[in-house]
């Protein structure tokens, strides 16, 4: 499994509408490029962790040379990943994608029940290992200390952003 660069740069913000989607997918598109994103897994909103992709617009429909993914937490008893960057997929309890992420943004709002707000992103996944958590039975991501056992329905969010290439 491969890591692509150790310090990805952030990904530009997304467009503010979506000239079309997909399921859970959407795709935005700009002069220079075709953005697809997925919010895949959504829990209590509590946390929050989105996939994406972006190919040069000459290349859409293409696979792209990876994917990021955004894990975002929301928590009234402090700051959980200040510390614990580690990132990992494991597929069918036997295949991993291990890295670090970065913690791109920790904010704390007094206004808000004492909310603590904090969003880490993953090292770029080669696009190969994220067509064999597609592939996989079992699919756990780990973001710090949290690890998520993707749902059915997560993984259709999943395929959803695969089937953005599609032309």
């Amino acid at each position: 499994m491969k890591i692509f660069s150790t310090e990805p740069p952030p990904l530009p913000p997304l467009p503010s509408k979506p000239t079309k989607v997909i399921g859970k997918a959407e795709i935005y598109k700009t002069e220079a490029k075709t953005m697809a994103s997925c919010l895949f897994l959504n829990r209590h909103d509590k946390q929050s962790v989105r996939a994406r992709f972006e190919v040069p617009i000459e290349k859409t429909g293409e696979k792209p040379e990876s994917v990021q993914m955004f894990y975002h937490s929301f928590s009234d008893n402090g700051f959980k990943y200040k510390d614990n960057h580690k990132f990992a997929i494991v597929l069918d309890d036997k295949d991993t994608i291990k890295s670090e992420a970065n913690l791109v943004m920790s904010a704390y709002n007094p206004k808000k029940e004492n909310e603590y707000n904090e969003v880490i992103l993953s090292q770029p996944i080669a696009f190969a290992d994220f067509e064999a958590m597609l592939k996989a039975k079992d699919v756990k991501i780990q973001f710090g200390k949290t690890v998520f056992e993707l749902t059915p329905e997560e993984k259709d969010g999943l395929r959803d952003l695969q089937r953005t290439l599609d032309k």
